[in-house]
């Protein structure tokens, strides 16, 4: 299937990006620099300029997004697929990974632990290109955490167990979200509505460099971009209604959204005041009411009016049935954006033969613990189930594109 059809309007919006220059934030995000002074003798090569550079025999991206493969993941498709890729392909997998991150799109680099970042053994490159407050939020129990509450009379056992249960904690949250945007990406109303957000907003995004998003603050200091003019803030803000109905902050790449991340206690990222409920709930909760441990989450939702009730969202907040709970579409995502976005991408029809050891070699990437033939051939049937399903999903988010293209057409 032609991906790239799903969002038609993308080249047009994004062609004069590139003569905007950034740098990259935390967690994704980016973030507009000055240009080069003047006095500088040689401009800096942009990314894509220097992997042109460095390898001349390949031919020019058709897509002005690169998704870059985990290293690991690389490893296990060189080892399991060894005559897909030549030793120059090798070579520029590795050098895009420890260049850009997680992707590229146009001359923007973003990182973001949803598309496998940091690498297990990742590069200093890579290191620093994350923001100390991305490293930091990774920690469960700080060491001056721990230090208070040693002081308070915990048991090392007992700080150990501590850090056990937020980490499971926090895991889940992780998973909850990838899961949430596997489905996202292939759930066809979002997929309109993004082509039409896309259309609506080109103007903005080429004059402004970068996609609109939901403001980050750090206490009251603006940390995400301005705005250019009171006018574009303007239309920044209206546009964020479109992030805040499906829970997002911004986009990445015109096909990869980043989250919303809830704020569960700590320093908060976004002006909780100007967030409206039709993204998600705001809430304040005494520490009375945990006196009652049955009171969930879901008992705030099913108090909700019919009015308010994020109905757009119904198929991901139902019960999934156990054969097809989130956990597949936490796969279906890496699925979707190593695969598609990336091998498919770049190597189309090199790929055909190459179809059952790629589906292995994301077997024991999604599962690191199988090992023995029989557990990567059970992986590989599963995520050969899970990538038949995520594009059986695309084909009828197509469909409805499709449908609404002609429907706005009118009669010939």
């Amino acid at each position: 299937m032609e991906f790239a059809s799903l969002t038609k309007i993308a080249p047009l919006i994004l062609r004069d990006m590139s003569s905007h220059h950034h740098q990259q934030d935390h967690g994704g995000r980016m973030t507009s620099i000055p240009k080069s002074s003047p006095r500088k003798p040689r401009a800096k090569l942009t990314h894509r300029e220097f992997l042109a550079n460095k390898f001349p025999n390949r031919p020019e991206p058709k897509s002005d997004t690169l998704i870059a493969l985990p290293l690991r993941l690389i490893d296990l498709i060189q080892k399991r697929a060894p005559t897909l890729w030549t030793s120059e392909d090798v070579r520029f997998e590795r050098t895009l990974r420890e260049r850009v991150g997680s992707g590229i799109c146009r001359n923007v680099i973003f990182v973001t632990e949803f598309a496998g970042y940091p690498d297990e053994a990742g590069s200093e490159r890579q290191s620093d290109a994350v923001d100390k407050r991305y490293h930091k939020s990774q920690k469960s129990i700080s060491a001056k955490e721990r230090e208070r509450l040693r002081k308070g009379g915990w048991s090392e056992a007992r700080i150990d167990l501590l850090q056990r249960q937020q980490d499971a904690f926090a895991q889940k949250i992780r998973d909850l979200t990838k899961g949430y945007l596997g489905w996202l990406v292939t759930e066809p109303g979002f997929r309109l509505e993004l082509v039409l957000f896309l259309d609506e907003h080109k103007a903005w995004i080429c004059n402004e460099g970068r996609f609109p998003e939901i403001p980050q603050w750090f206490f009251t200091e603006r940390v995400s971009p301005s705005c250019s003019t009171t006018e574009a803030a303007n239309e920044e803000s209206f546009a964020s209604m479109f992030l805040q109905r499906w829970g997002l902050e911004t986009l990445l790449t015109p096909d990869l959204p980043y989250p919303i991340r809830p704020q569960l206690g700590g320093a908060g990222l976004y002006d909780l005041y100007k967030l409206s409920e039709i993204g998600g709930l705001v809430l304040y909760v005494p520490w009375y009411l945990f006196h009652d441990q049955s009171l969930t989450l879901r008992d705030i939702l099913n108090r909700r009016t019919t009015e308010n009730k994020p109905n757009h969202l119904d198929e991901w907040l139902k019960k999934q049935p156990d054969r097809w709970g989130y956990s597949r579409y936490v796969a279906m995502f890496d699925i979707y954006v190593f695969w598609l976005l990336g091998l498919q991408a770049r190597y189309g029809q090199r790929l055909d033969g190459h179809v059952r050891r790629l589906e292995e070699s994301f077997a024991v990437y999604l599962d690191p613990t199988r090992t023995s033939p029989l557990e990567i051939d059970k992986g590989a049937e599963v995520v050969r189930k899970i990538r038949l399903q995520m594009l059986k999903r695309l084909r009828k988010c197509q469909q409805v594109i499709d449908d609404f293209i002609h429907s706005s057409a009118g009669p010939e």
